[in-house]
């Protein structure tokens, strides 16, 4: 079609043209002129052993990598046969692919300790292709292993990128891509979880003010009362720590106004509130405070034997333990704050009260009566008096607090900061060493070789972008899915019987078991054998884990 349209287009933009349509599929050079088939059986088959070698190059088999790159270069020891005016194309095509495999094998002998050897590879890849800057960054790396870091230093500056890409922003193309869409995820997974944070402190800011300051005063019957709203500042959980005062302290089976229920009843509020290992024995007081001042507390009618919205009191009931001694804890707590635990009654426990009590239950401190919370006493002490170790674990708490608000707030600064200008990402920084490349520099050495178009040096990608394989980078963008997994690997580690020594192999026998003896619990020194195993990997575990924290 094209002859018939255009008669005056040569061969080689006819090839040009066909290759074009065929798209990125096609194993072969975009500018070369059409190869024999043995000849191009021989460059497939480099192609293929160049992708196993930078694979084992991945998973750290390193000598693996070394044999697949040597056998390459054996591949591609001869030059190409061409004549007329594909030759130069074609030569300078075999040269780059050439210096792009010594390269390779350069790093891979690098990381396997062989610094002469890698540091050969190196040049003789720098010298088959000048323009190639990689193989000068990996000969850079390897002089700075050796300890010659002027050697390198002057290499890379004679390699700096700089001034030439600061003007020519476009040439950056598909890292800025990457390094944003992990920004993004960064943005989104450290906002929202500083917000929970946020959310997480507010709820539990009277709790946490208290353990700043150092200072618990005791409740008075107004704060009580605002104590069964989650917003009040008392934290989500149905117990939390405190101290009162009350002004009326009664044993809630003399109480007039429970004078229906019998002690047996009592019992089984107890069992069902506190269970019934720290019920043995304990007795339940009635604490109460007078809404009016005014008017005085009839003993004998009871406090609640009129109807529940004409209440005068307000009351709460308390529960001291048997290994507190009742008469003297009754005579303190009349005159001192008695401080505990207090629980919020559940919808089972407020039932029976309203089932079993004619007052009922009141949610509200101006309508008065029987409010559905309980003080667990653990002692009573002066009003002003504060209790040694009594902030430690709430100080824990807010330092962990602290300490992850700020992570989270770093988080979403590098984010935005990546965002507008993508070489603020801190893999860049990691990647950089000291007193050598900037990050634009490493940005440009890996934009190189994304952007690469040889088929033997083609990106390869994986799991809808998330994963990107080049000759010198793993490119690995986790997603949450990767975190949660990671976050319980330990847990799997543990459960996993694979993490210990089969138990024919550590007595020294064959492996041979009888029959249903792999379904067999595990032996106490196999599963302490097997904590010690997960115990020895948690560096690695809390290093893996950090590298999959969303915008990694």
């Amino acid at each position: 079609i094209c002859l018939f349209f255009h008669p005056t287009l040569s061969g080689p933009c006819l090839l040009e043209l066909a290759l074009h349509a065929c798209g990125p599929a096609m194993a072969v050079d975009r500018r070369l002129p059409e190869t024999p088939a043995p000849e191009q059986e021989v460059k497939l088959k480099a192609h293929e052993r160049n992708r196993q070698g930078v694979a084992a190059y991945g998973r750290g088999d390193h000598e693996e990598a070394i044999a697949a790159f040597t056998e390459v270069i054996g591949l591609l020891k001869a030059p190409p046969h061409a004549d007329g005016e594909g030759f130069e194309v074609a030569m300078a095509s075999w040269k780059k692919e050439l210096a792009v495999t010594r390269t390779n094998l350069a790093r891979a002998r690098l990381a396997s300790g062989q610094l002469q050897a890698a540091e050969k590879d190196a040049l003789e890849a720098a010298e088959l292709d000048l323009g190639y800057k990689r193989a000068r960054t990996v000969l850079a790396e390897i002089y700075r292993k050796q300890g010659r870091l002027a050697d390198a230093e002057a290499l890379l500056k004679a390699l700096q990128f700089g001034p030439s890409c600061e003007d020519q922003w476009e040439k950056f193309k598909v890292l800025p891509k990457i390094l944003r869409a992990a920004a993004r995820r960064s943005l989104l997974a450290h906002a929202l979880m500083l917000s929970l944070l946020t959310f997480a402190v507010f709820f539990h800011r009277r709790l946490a003010a208290e353990a700043f300051a150092g200072v618990e005063r005791p409740m008075d019957v107004d704060e009580i009362g605002r104590t069964l709203r989650f917003t009040s500042g008392y934290g989500f959980a149905n117990s939390f720590r405190g101290r009162l005062h009350a002004e009326h302290v009664e044993d809630a089976v003399s109480a007039a106004v429970f004078a229906q229920l019998r002690p047996q009843d009592w019992a089984e509020f107890a069992i069902q509130v506190f269970g019934a290992k720290e019920a043995q024995g304990g007795r339940l007081l009635l604490l109460s405070w007078q809404k009016d001042k005014q008017l005085k507390l009839e003993k004998r009618s009871g406090k609640g034997s009129g109807s529940r919205s004409s209440s005068t009191w307000v009351g709460m009931l308390a529960f001291l333990p048997q290994s507190i001694n009742p008469a003297a804890a009754m005579k303190k707590l009349a005159k001192l704050s008695a401080h505990g635990r207090f629980m919020r009654l559940g919808r089972k426990n407020r039932k029976w009260l309203e089932r079993k009590s004619p007052i009922g239950i009141s949610w509200s401190v101006e309508d008065g009566g029987l409010l559905p919370v309980v003080l667990d006493v653990h002692g009573a002490v002066p009003d002003e008096e504060q209790l040694p170790g009594r902030f430690i674990h709430g100080r824990v708490l807010l330092v962990l607090a602290f300490s992850l608000a700020l992570f989270l707030s770093w988080g979403v600064s590098t984010a935005l900061f990546t965002w507008f200008d993508f070489r603020r990402h801190p893999v860049l920084r990691t990647l950089c060493a000291p007193g050598t490349t900037s990050t634009l520099d490493m940005a440009w050495i890996m934009e190189q070789e994304l952007q690469e178009s040889e088929s033997i040096a083609m990106p390869l990608v994986r799991d809808d972008g998330r994963i990107i394989l080049t000759l010198s980078w793993f490119i690995h963008c986790p997603g949450s899915r990767d975190f949660l997994s990671r976050l319980s690997q330990p847990l799997f580690m543990l459960a996993d019987p694979g993490t210990t020594p089969q138990a024919g192999q550590a007595n020294g026998s064959d492996g041979t078991s009888s029959q249903g003896a792999g379904s067999a619990p595990p032996s106490v020194k196999g599963l302490l054998r097997r904590s010690l195993t997960v115990l020895l990997q948690l560096p690695s575990w809390l290093r893996l884990l950090r590298q999959s924290l969303p915008g990694s």
